[in-house]
């Protein structure tokens, strides 16, 4: 679906051995939602973005790089659209018809941790920012699912990785279920360092 670091293929592979261990039995499919993030980005690229647009005119020098170019971009011609729309129909059939073969889904939400403000990092000798980077939650948009997001491991830098539990439409419960299962094995939620607690008014009052 997309290019992913080496601390997010570390941590897809941890969490892998973790439910394993876990008496989960885990697929590797990497054919799963082939094609849905393009055709996701297809049909996104004929947005004409208005209440953004409309928002950020006269204001182009606050935004980033990337948003800069996005909104002077501009809109495509709608010739295409209705291809770009039977695309959309056939990758989302084709992704739920692997849901319902496989019902629960792990995923990175990005193919790294957070980036700095020109919204770019390297992967495997390739610059990828904006969008490319979340390719693999734009992929799944696509499908207008049930998805959990979880923090499941940190970057060698100590940033937090998250983890997608992508479930059959109208199945909350079972993405819910096995995003609780993976937070109780992997700790729960955990206090970034440094972090001081912020007192109550009653507190402060008593």
């Amino acid at each position: 679906i997309g290019l992913v670091n080496d601390d997010v293929a570390m941590m897809m592979g941890a969490l892998a051995n973790i439910l394993t261990d876990d008496r989960l039995t885990l697929v590797h499919t990497p054919e799963a939602f082939i094609g849905a993030r393009e055709a996701f980005d297809e049909l996104r690229s004929f947005d004409e973005l208005s209440d953004l647009r409309s928002l950020a005119r006269s204001r182009e020098c606050e935004l980033t790089p990337a948003m800069r170019n996005i909104v002077q971009k501009p809109p495509r011609s709608r010739e295409c659209y209705s291809d770009a729309q039977s695309l959309a129909r056939r990758k989302r059939a084709d992704g739920l018809a692997q849901l319902r073969a496989t019902p629960l889904f792990l995923l990175p939400v990005a193919g790294s941790a957070a980036v700095g403000h020109d919204e770019t990092t390297t992967i495997n000798d390739i610059k990828v920012g904006g969008f490319e980077l979340m390719a693999h939650c734009r992929a799944i948009s696509l499908l207008g699912v049930p998805v959990v997001s979880i923090p499941a491991g940190k970057s060698k830098d100590g940033m937090p990785l998250s983890v997608q539990v992508i479930a059959p439409p109208f199945a909350e419960d079972l993405a819910l279920s096995l995003a609780r299962r993976i937070e109780s094995l992997l700790g729960g939620w955990q206090k970034p360092p440094g972090t001081r607690r912020v007192l109550s008014t009653n507190e402060v009052e008593h």
